[in-house]
């Protein structure tokens, strides 16, 4: 439990510091590097997936319109605050996961107490979000995944880019 504490107030700390700074934003290096993963992940799901179809499924999470071509919606992800707050948190994410690495004598415990609070909070907020809904859609298989859920969803395939990326 203390890493897990650990590795959420490193999160929302660098949330706090983001706020605080000059900048006022993600740095630039980072903010590419979120561009790209996003790139990389349609790019792995549309493979088996028409375009037409992710664009109806997908882009309404982060957009208010539905783009009619790839193109048009990294143009449009590139301006969404629906993007830019993912990506502060996929920041704010690394930060804790360096805080944590740095400061424990055992990687392995450390990236599993990430991994526990994340699927945790994932868990957590996909349980408000359908509460909130007016209910559970455990039964309904054509119920569409909220928001939250696919953020989070997201967002772990982010954390495991990171990963991979530093690995």
């Amino acid at each position: 439990v203390s890493l897990q504490s650990y590795f959420l107030i490193g999160h929302e700390l660098t949330h706090l510091s983001l706020e605080a700074s000059s900048s006022k934003g993600l740095p630039q290096d980072f903010w590419k590097f979120a561009k790209v993963s996003m790139q990389v992940l349609t790019e792995r799901l549309i493979k088996d997936y028409p375009i037409d179809t992710f664009l109806k499924e997908r882009a309404g999470y982060f957009l208010d319109t539905i783009p009619s071509s790839l193109k048009e919606y990294f143009d449009a992800l590139w301006n969404s605050n629906r993007f830019r707050h993912f990506a502060e948190e996929c920041y704010c994410d690394l930060m804790g996961l360096k805080l944590l690495l740095e400061h424990y004598r055992n990687p392995k415990d450390s990236v599993r107490a990430i991994s526990a609070a994340i699927n945790y909070l994932i868990f957590q907020e996909a349980v408000r979000s359908d509460v909130s809904d007016s209910g559970f859609f455990f039964g309904n298989i054509i119920h569409d995944v909220s928001r939250t859920m696919y953020f989070s969803v997201l967002r772990m395939e982010f954390l495991l880019i990171i990963l991979q990326y530093n690995g």
